[in-house]
């Protein structure tokens, strides 16, 4: 789109620009701030320049920016919005009373009678008389130079810039001239030979005082006057001295006369005239004198004409800006101290001078220099004019309309020391002119005054490329006609203050660094200047335009300037009315300071399928940069379908598909998927887009990243579809849930990934015997069911695959009473064949049930042969013992009632038959296996010490759970949960001498019981507020309420347990007043407590005591760390049982509550770990079984655990109706008894694929619960005690829809009050899609939250399961084991108390929306089940009532 754009022919600006030449743009940037934005409506001045410009521009006049005016600069706002600089050499004003004024040397008298200049940039002060300094020079930095003649001053008469002091010495004036810089030369006029044969002349000392400054000599005889950091503040060339000499005429034209030499005047002090003796001085510098020896012989020569001049001086040293006068007849070092940044008389020479003093040494061509500060120019700007202005002020032809050639070049730099065999070489020619001459009358017999003469060079593409290039100086050189032939009259002299005229502007940058948000994929980045596009996927809406934001840096060379970005956005899939790619915005930013980047919405709704183009260039109110490199992405707003498994695994089948896996943890295998991505229609340029599918992103057990690290590319398979073999790569055994999304190259993905669920055996080739009942080495599970049936789970299998029948009501031990009225356990077999025996217990009588695989026909794992049950076995003869004479006191040797739990750990004893332990009236009971039948555990009578039960435990066992792991580390060894707390306790089974084991004592919990009471004398506890877990739970005193929350148990680690987290002194302090919670326990020095005096807790980290602030009775004060001080504050154990502390046991490093986990098993050494390293099984309540691998036991023998792993799920519904009852009007609920009565057109109906199902005609059938199943509102959270939370649950169907005219409503949950349903799940005519929903609240309202699933479909069974997450607050929807929909819930959760109905729905008062379908195997959950679970679990499976 072009280059820099102008505004026709008036180009205004919005803030100051960078100047053209030297140092301006050092005073540019001390200009205001700049603004960080401005308004979208105008540029906002961003400092005075800016100001100045609009002023300009509204007045159409210039307008000075006063603020940028210095010494030597002024800058000038154009009304066109240009700027103009002039920059001089030196200093043309002095700020002088807050206000700028020209550069005045003349002198004024001051107060005291000391004389200074008006207006010069350096101060100096000249004497008004006496015996002071006759100068004192300071510099603008405030550092000063004091000078003083040996000789008492008069009072001066002033002329200009001179003051005159008559008679300093007899016949000698004493002329003090000040320059215009500020400089100072002061003139000794001897009057003749009597006066300057004053021996006083022959060495003049002038004593030198300084401020901050140190006098130096200089290799050519002058001085110099520095600063500490080196600077120099002021110089003095090596002085001189003259007479008053002056040349013959020679012959010349008419129109042209020459100084006259008769002339009876002598020349003015101010430096030799052509023809005069020159002769140096010598001076001699020290830190604080200058002392001048001249010339002796001009002083006493006969040939000398009077008067003689000598002429000391000092002049302030330039510091950016020089010049340097080339002198042919003065070509030595020694000779250039006056050539240097030294003013000449008159002007720097150019041209061939004739004119010198008698000894010939200057005569010849000179040149002069000028070196610019140009360090600030850069290549941004915008030079549109630039002029050098020169100023002639002398000529050797004095005739005013004589012309002289001057040439301008452009040379190399310049220094101080130069002459004129190293005067600079010329880089280029620039132009000529020919000036006509300047002459000011310096002599009186030639009194033609023709004025300075200005010569101008235009310069503009010179400036232009010392911009472009970035060079720091600039040098030019003046020369002239150097012809030494006595005709030549063409000498000039020119001012060595120039200056430079410039007008430019500085457009702002093309805009850089430009992305969009968010960025593109395939490839990223705005791609500019690129003909490949990114693609950009799903965005929002923000009100009527995408969510698309076009980002660029602006960036102005001008400090201050604030700019703003224009965009052009247009769409390549859309045509204009002349077919071209129609422009769909042209949005803008703010004004914004320079560096900012700009974020600006794209100011249009992309469309589906459509390229866009874009570009975006800078404008500063004036001028425009060049529009950037064309930027584009492609637009791709629809996700790819979701993935389809199109080649299960043979190695890892889908779990549920009741299909073995080949493989094992550890192996690999893989899954094909399938996707496609949709190509939009409507486009009107070219066809519509679509990006495709780019690859798969898959993760295992957990939903993949967003940044997709673990994936696959897609490939066209053979249909043309993409495609991709997904691995499985299992590393531990279980079951696990693979998820994949498909992702096409604009990044887009589906909502829901698909989720491939399968179970991962362990290594087949690592056997194991304990638990074993099918006789593959493998431990296996049984469970009961409502029915009465005995299930067998294989181990290392698929537990959500549907379960073995391994015995059948009928089946049970005594053949009349059903397995639930059975406690099952086992561990070891009767005959030593490697399989488990099941030990069966009802009310009264313990059987031994052989497994079937005893015997030749026999499946092992299955118990259906009644003729091999042992039993009812006799209750052995109970005898006292070596080790415990009472062993038998609390012995119930009638039957086997007394049995509460049971478990077979194995071969105790050593014997080869599986013992059995009891709880038994609280007490542990162990019995030895045998080899009888009937007697297997000893006689009724006639037993003996080796077949008396044994009384393994004392105390009150009765809330623990027993679990059986085998041996920890080569000990045989006995765990327990306590129910109360979670907390799990080992305890060693090592027999003693009389091959005994120890006698255990239960853990024992107790109050802590303070000394103190409440006011009305109640006592007070230490409490678990609210009896929450969570960490840093505060520890409290509160009213004694014999809660679990005030249950104390002590353990072997020195801790003290309550709910299974321990009592912590916070962060460990050691401080009084350190809070006490509760925490993980950890076995720091934070958890060590031991009874101290006076019934107290001592922390023996930090030597303190638990204690009660300031004794406190108010309950919920929480306890704290205190020195012990022996007060009742202190007393916590007064009442705790004697053997509380004694009987600590051993706790294990997990704790399983049992409302979480209600099952805790161990079945062993499991899968192949290291001997001694037993596994911890544990069940949820929503039926995921999860293991603890074993790991190596603690340095005190101490069994640990790995991280848990998922080994599967079962089926744990609280609510079932398989619909197949088929005889009567009554569903069956298969795990309790809320039943369902069938009501109007309900029927049963027979089904080629699920056999009897429920058929409902979508008009009066349904059935209805008892009672209501699931409690849908909220409760107290059980971890901190004090929130509430709100109760999930799962709702499961299998439905055959018939009808997609009206909505359906599979199952829904009624209030108690005729008002609406909790939930509902149905199909959803209105969006032709499976749906399930929550009614907002129980009202009548209209307001529910619903999720739409995949699209729905008649004639065939489909799985539908309506999950809500209470922790989340959503509902989700899942269609045959894949998650379609999910919606946070926008209403309050309410608890439904009315009956399920099955068919229809309550909405308003009023039951409606009858099923039109058939329906089968309906479950509800009182938790979320987990997708994993979800696609795992086999619904037909019948949910257990006991696991063993």
């Amino acid at each position: 789109m072009g280059g820099r754009t102008r505004l026709s022919r008036r180009r205004w600006r919005t803030a100051p620009h960078h100047l053209a030449v030297m140092a301006v743009l050092c005073t540019l940037v001390l200009g205001a701030a700049p603004t960080a934005a401005a308004d979208s409506s105008g540029p906002v001045p961003g400092n005075p320049t800016q100001s100045a410009l609009l002023q300009a521009q509204a007045t159409d006049k210039p307008v000075p920016v006063d603020s940028l005016t210095s010494q030597t600069t002024t800058t000038t706002a154009n009304p066109d919005g240009s700027l103009t600089t002039t920059e001089y050499v030196q200093p043309v004003r002095v700020m002088k009373d807050d206000a700028w004024t020209a550069v005045d040397a003349s002198l004024v008298k001051n107060a005291d009678g000391s004389l200074s200049p008006a207006a010069t940039p350096n101060d100096a002060t000249l004497s008004g008389g006496g015996s002071g300094p006759l100068v004192s020079l300071t510099d603008p930095a405030g550092r000063g130079l004091s000078l003083s003649v040996p000789f008492t001053l008069p009072a001066p008469t002033v002329s200009g810039n001179t003051a005159t002091y008559a008679s300093v010495l007899p016949g000698v004036d004493l002329e003090a001239t000040i320059s215009d810089q500020g400089g100072f030369s002061d003139v000794l006029i001897v009057h003749d030979a009597t006066a300057a044969a004053n021996p006083d002349l022959r060495r003049l000392t002038l004593a030198a005082t300084t401020q901050g400054l140190t006098l130096a000599g200089s290799a050519d005889g002058g001085m110099t006057a520095s600063a500490a950091d080196g600077t120099t503040a002021y110089t003095a060339s090596a002085p001189i001295m003259w007479d008053s000499t002056t040349t013959t005429a020679g012959p010349q034209p008419a129109s042209m006369h020459l100084d006259d030499a008769t002339s009876t005047t002598p020349p003015p002090p101010d430096g030799p005239a052509p023809g005069a003796d020159v002769a140096p001085v010598t001076m001699t510098t020290t830190s604080n004198s200058l002392t001048l020896t001249p010339d002796n012989s001009m002083l006493t020569g006969t040939g000398t004409t009077w008067p003689v001049y000598i002429d000391p001086g000092v002049l302030p040293s330039e510091t950016t800006n020089h010049y340097f006068e080339a002198q042919h007849g003065c070509n030595s070092s020694s000779a250039s101290s006056h050539e240097y940044d030294y003013p000449q008389r008159f002007g720097e020479g150019v041209g061939y001078q004739r004119y010198a003093s008698s000894n010939g040494d200057c005569i010849g061509a000179e040149r002069a220099f000028y070196q610019l500060d140009t360090s600030n120019l850069n290549s941004s700007m915008d030079i549109i004019k630039s002029e050098l202005h020169l100023t002639e002020t002398y000529a050797e032809a004095y005739g005013c309309t004589h012309t002289a050639p001057l040439t301008l070049k452009w040379t190399g730099g310049i220094s101080s020391g130069m002459y004129w065999d190293t005067q600079p070489s010329v880089v280029s020619t620039i132009a000529t002119k020919n000036p006509s001459s300047a002459y000011n009358g310096a002599y009186a017999s030639q009194p033609t005054s023709c004025g300075d003469q200005d010569v101008v060079f235009t310069v503009t593409d010179k400036i232009a490329k010392i911009a472009s290039d970035n060079d720091s100086t600039w040098t030019v050189g003046l020369y002239g006609d150097e012809d030494s032939s006595s005709s030549n009259i063409d000498f000039m002299r020119y001012s060595t203050n120039p200056y430079i005229q410039t007008t430019y502007d500085i457009p702002p940058d093309t805009p850089t660094s430009e992305t969009t948000t968010p960025d593109a994929h395939n490839p990223s980045g705005a791609n500019c200047g690129s003909s490949t596009r990114g693609w950009i996927g799903q965005t929002t809406l923000n009100g009527n335009t995408s969510d698309i934001t076009l980002n660029a840096k602006l960036t102005s060379n001008v400090k201050g300037e604030n700019v703003k970005a224009d965009y052009t956005v247009w769409d390549d899939q859309t045509a204009n009315s002349s077919g071209n790619a129609a422009t769909v915005a042209t949005p803008s930013s703010s004004y914004v300071a320079s560096g900012t980047t700009v974020h600006i919405s794209i100011g249009t709704t992309v469309e589906d399928g459509h390229q866009y183009g874009w570009q975006v260039r800078a404008y500063d109110g004036t001028l425009y940069s060049s529009w950037n490199s064309p930027c584009g992405f492609k637009v791709d707003l629809t996700p790819p379908s979701q993935p389809s498994v199109t080649a299960p695994s043979a190695v890892f089948p889908p779990a549920g598909s009741n299909q073995a896996p080949t493989g094992y943890a550890g192996q690999t295998s893989t899954i094909t998927v399938t996707s496609s991505d949709p190509t939009p229609t409507g486009c009107t340029r070219g066809t519509c887009l679509s990006s495709d599918v780019w690859r798969f992103c898959y993760a295992l057990d957990v939903q993949p990243a967003v940044n997709c690290p673990d994936y696959v590319t897609a490939t066209t398979n053979s249909s043309g579809t993409p495609s991709a073999s997904i691995p499985l790569d299992p590393t531990t055994w279980g079951t696990h849930t693979l998820y994949v999304e498909a992702q096409d190259h604009a990044g887009n993905t589906q909502a829901l990934p698909t989720t491939y669920t399968f179970y991962a055996p362990w290594n087949p080739a690592t056997k194991v015997a304990a638990g074993d009942l099918s006789g593959d080495g493998v431990p296996d599970l049984l469970g009961t069911t409502k029915n009465g049936d005995l299930t067998l789970l294989p181990g290392n299998t698929d537990p959500g695959n549907s379960p073995t029948l391994a015995s059948t009501a009928s089946q049970s031990p005594d053949g009349k009473t059903s397995w639930n009225d059975y406690l099952i356990t086992h561990r070891g077999s009767i005959k030593q064949d490697g399989l488990d025996d099941l030990f069966a217990k009802n009310s009264h009588n313990l059987y031994v049930y052989k497994n079937d695989g005893a015997i030749s026909s026999g499946t092992p794992g299955h118990f259906t042969n009644t003729a091999d049950v042992y039993g009812p076995l006799d209750k052995p003869q109970c005898l006292p013992t070596a080790d415990n004479a009472t062993n038998c006191a609390t012995y119930n040797a009638a039957d086997w009632s007394s049995v509460t739990q049971m478990i077979a750990p194995g071969d105790v004893y050593g014997t080869g038959y599986p013992d059995l332990i009891t709880i038994e009236n609280k007490q542990l009971w162990l019995y030895k296996g045998s080899a009888q039948d009937s007697s297997y555990f000893g006689p009724a009578t006639g037993g003996t010490t080796s077949t008396t039960p044994v009384l393994l435990g004392t105390g009150d066992w009765s809330h623990f759970t027993l679990i059986a792991p085998g041996t920890v580390n080569s000990t045989p060894a006995l765990w327990a949960r306590d129910n109360n707390t979670g907390t799990l306790y080992t305890f060693p089974l090592t027999a003693d001498s009389n091959g005994l084991p120890p006698l255990l004592t239960a853990p024992t919990s107790s109050a802590l019981t303070s000394g103190l009471t409440a006011a009305d004398g109640t006592s007070l506890c230490a409490d678990d507020s609210h009896a929450a877990t969570q960490n840093g739970n505060k520890i409290q005193i509160w009213g004694c309420n014999n809660t679990h929350a005030q249950s104390w148990t002590p353990a072997a680690d020195g801790s003290i347990r309550v709910l299974g987290k321990c009592l912590d002194v916070t962060h460990g302090g050691t401080t009084d007043g350190t809070l006490i919670d509760l925490w993980t326990c950890n076995g720091t020095g934070a958890q060590q407590w031991k009874l101290g005096s006076n019934h107290s807790l001592l922390n023996p980290g930090s030597g303190k005591c638990l204690d009660d602030p300031n004794s406190s009775t108010t309950n919920g004060t929480q306890l704290q760390l205190h020195t012990c001080n022996g007060t009742d504050a202190q007393s916590w154990t007064s009442s705790t049982p004697s053997n509380w502390a004694s009987d600590a046991a051993t706790a294990l490093p997990v704790t399983l509550a049992a409302s979480d986990y209600p099952t805790v098993a161990s079945p062993g050494n499991l899968n192949g770990t290291t001997a001694g390293y037993p596994a911890l099984y544990a069940t949820t309540s929503a039926g995921e079984l999860i293991e603890y691998p074993g790991a190596a036991p603690d340095t005190n023998g101490t069994a640990t655990f790995g991280s848990p792993v998922t080994v599967g799920y079962y089926n744990t519904a609280n609510a079932a109706w398989p619909l197949n009852d088929d005889t009567d009007r009554t569903a069956a609920d298969s795990i309790g008894t809320n039943d369902a009565t069938l009501n109007g057109a309900a029927a049963w109906t027979s089904d080629s694929t699920r056999g009897t199902v429920l058929s409902l005609d979508g008009t009066t059938g349904y059935a209805q619960s008892t009672s209501s199943a699931l409690p849908t509102g909220t409760h107290t959270d059980p971890t901190d005690g004090t929130t509430t939370d709100n109760n999930s649950f799962s709702v499961s169907a299998w439905v055959k829809l018939n009808s997609l005219t009206n909505n359906s409503t599979f199952v829904s949950q009624s209030d108690s009050t005729g008002n609406a349903n909790a939930y509902q799940l149905y199909y959803s005519s209105g969006s032709q899609k499976w749906a399930f929903d929550r009614h907002d609240d129980d009202t009548t309202g209209t307001n529910f939250t619903a999720v739409y699933g995949a699209k729905a479909t008649t004639g065939t069974w489909t799985h539908l399961v309506g999950v809500y997450d209470g922790p989340t607050n959503t509902l989700n929807l899942y269609v045959n084991g894949t998650l379609t929909a999910t919606k946070t819930f926008a209403g309050t959760p309410w608890n439904a108390t009315g009956p399920v109905q099955i068919g229809r729905r309550l909405y308003q008062g009023t039951y409606g929306e009858y099923a039109n379908a058939d329906i089968s195997d309906i479950q509800l959950y009182n938790t979320a089940l987990p997708p994993s679970e979800i696609s795992a679990l086999d619904y037909d499976q019948t949910p257990y009532t006991q696991l063993s």
